[in-house]
């Protein structure tokens, strides 16, 4: 599988479930990585291993354990109390926290596959399927375009949700529906770039409060922009990788620009 294929795909899903993130928790310091989505997937996609290392096997443990934990963080958070949005991301700091050290746990178990699983999860886009498995990547690849397809589609909610409850309740937007299907699909694009290049932080930041900036907050054409933003960074940060003379995770790349990036964002939002 062409590698820069799979960094499209990574850095689409990723920045596109970042962006719906934000906007459904109206959170703009929340993404996948840090709210705990990114460390459910991982603890699926290590588990998966136990059973098989097939793609179909991580993909499916992945997702099950990204919708495990952002469902279990919906379900704890007072969704009616003032402070509900600051709840979640303190519940997904917490969830992101237990998911690295079941993460740690898990590679201690595993052994003698510890270093390769370990480098994986750091953000590694090289890695091969078994003889015909390209059928389930093509599936996957479509179904993310799906995914982003649905989430433009829909912008217009999702603008919606971007206000305050009573806003979308007035316009007669099931409020409660809405956010589990869009945290699903957040769930489902974060595992699916977490099965085929596992734990990449600040995407889903750093493209999203850029392109607001360019292309405004109209999610009808945010969030193609996102997408396809999204995969021009993991393109780049992958193609860095390679001209390095020693090998360097996705990851690393992306938290050196993310890093100086969240905390400028971190001090915008505190002057409100």
């Amino acid at each position: 599988m062409p590698q820069a294929t799979a960094a499209v795909l990574i850095g689409a899903a990723l920045a596109s479930s970042g962006l719906v993130i934000q906007t459904v928790l109206r959170n703009p310091l929340a993404d996948p990585y840090l709210i705990g989505i990114s460390g459910g997937a991982g603890i699926g996609y290590i588990l998966s291993l136990f059973i098989s290392k097939s793609l179909i096997v991580s993909f499916l443990l992945s997702f099950i354990g990204a919708m495990f934990f952002t469902f279990f963080i919906l379900f704890l958070a007072p969704i009616y109390s003032t402070a509900w949005r600051l709840s979640i991301v303190m519940l997904g700091l917490v969830w992101s926290f237990l998911s690295y050290a079941i993460i740690m746990l898990l590679l201690i178990i595993l052994r003698s596959q510890t270093m390769s699983v370990l480098y994986f999860l750091m953000g590694h886009i090289n890695f091969s399927m078994h003889r015909g498995e390209e059928i389930y990547f093509i599936l996957f690849s479509i179904l993310v375009l799906i995914g982003i397809v649905f989430l433009t589609v829909k912008g217009e909610i999702l603008d919606i949700m971007s206000e305050e409850d009573e806003v979308a309740l007035s316009l007669g937007v099931n409020i409660r529906l809405w956010r589990m299907v869009f945290m699903a699909i957040a769930s489902f694009l974060a595992a699916m770039a977490v099965s085929i290049g596992g734990l990449i932080s600040f995407v889903g930041i750093i493209i999203p409060h850029i392109l607001r900036g360019f292309i405004g907050i109209k999610h009808r054409s945010l969030i193609p922009a996102t997408a396809l933003g999204g995969a021009i960074l993991i393109l780049l940060s992958h193609g860095i990788t390679q001209m390095l003379s020693f090998p360097v995770p996705i990851n690393i790349i992306t938290t050196i620009i993310g890093v100086p990036f969240f905390i400028m964002i971190f001090k915008a939002y505190a002057k409100y």
